[in-house]
């Protein structure tokens, strides 16, 4: 993209921030995961007889669902473009959906800048 635009851009990738709630959520997963592993250890006589025989598959069990859990809740589908003083030139958030290449090349043209396109050889 750097190169082939008609004049310079840097491109600068950043994370999209998740709002308070978001992370109080992935921290109640993850004190919950907690929780279940010291149960599953420690006092396992709280956990039903079928974790208790198969603590290696109950382990496996709570670390890959926590994970699954965790990561839906930060999936943000963010995809935000800035340029300069213009401020924000496309929002993932805004629109509902990911950009195509004619959505990049009307953003880029709304701020003066034009894509170049690739040499065929």
């Amino acid at each position: 993209m750097q190169t082939r635009t008609s004049s310079p851009l840097r491109v600068i990738p950043a994370e999209f921030p998740l709002s308070r709630r978001v992370q109080m959520l992935q921290q109640m997963v993850s004190m919950a995961t907690m929780g279940l592993m010291v149960c599953l250890f420690a006092c396992d006589s709280v956990l039903p007889e079928g974790m208790r025989n198969n603590k290696m598959g109950t382990f496996l069990m709570i670390w890959i669902g926590s994970s699954m859990v965790s990561s839906a809740f930060s999936k943000s589908n963010a995809f935000e473009i800035y340029y300069a003083d213009a401020g924000k030139i496309w929002s993932s958030i805004e629109t509902e959906r990911l950009p195509n290449m004619s959505d990049l090349v009307q953003a880029l043209k709304s701020v003066d800048i034009d894509l170049i396109p690739p040499r065929m050889n």
